[in-house]
């Protein structure tokens, strides 16, 4: 990202020189793969009238990207040692139905012909933790979930 930080650096200076009105501000963010603290912080302090992100896309430029919505989804039981399966509820086993639900509407989304240059939105469990070990019912289970979603629409051809 080195390289993408010299580039708004030179388009920033290159768009002051050129007078075209209004100012440039230049901006470089941290967390833009997860909770996106960085961006909120520049949005709720700064106004502009149009923005460059720069992101590794194969040297060409891009005005559409997929992006992401993580969440995670907790089924709670009642935890007991396997040969005592009367005394529990079986935490992973109650998420089956959820997980079978996400499966559908993953295939539903995907289904859908989404944006000419990006695709469809998908939804998957990218990870799952639950259980303590191998002799009990587990009173909890939690898969991390990714909702890919999708911005703009247009890719422009080009080397930068």
């Amino acid at each position: 990202m080195k390289a993408s930080l010299a580039t708004i650096l030179l388009a920033g200076r290159e768009a002051a020189a050129l007078g075209l009105g209004g100012e440039v501000i230049v901006t470089a963010i941290v967390d833009e793969e997860f909770a996106s603290t960085g961006e909120h912080d520049v949005v709720r302090r700064i106004r502009a009238d149009a923005t460059i992100v720069t992101e590794p896309a194969g040297l060409d430029l891009c005005v559409a990207d997929k992006g992401f919505v993580w969440l995670e989804v907790e089924t709670r039981s009642v935890a007991s040692h396997g040969s005592l399966p009367e005394e529990g509820v079986d935490a992973i086993a109650k998420m089956g139905p959820v997980l079978t639900c996400l499966t559908a509407l993953d295939h539903e989304l995907r289904s859908r012909p989404g944006y000419p240059l990006l695709g469809p939105s998908s939804v998957h469990a990218s990870l799952i933790r639950g259980g303590q070990e191998l002799s009990t019912y587990s009173d909890r289970c939690t898969p991390s979930i990714e909702h890919g979603v999708l911005y703009m629409t247009r890719v422009v051809k080009g080397t930068v």
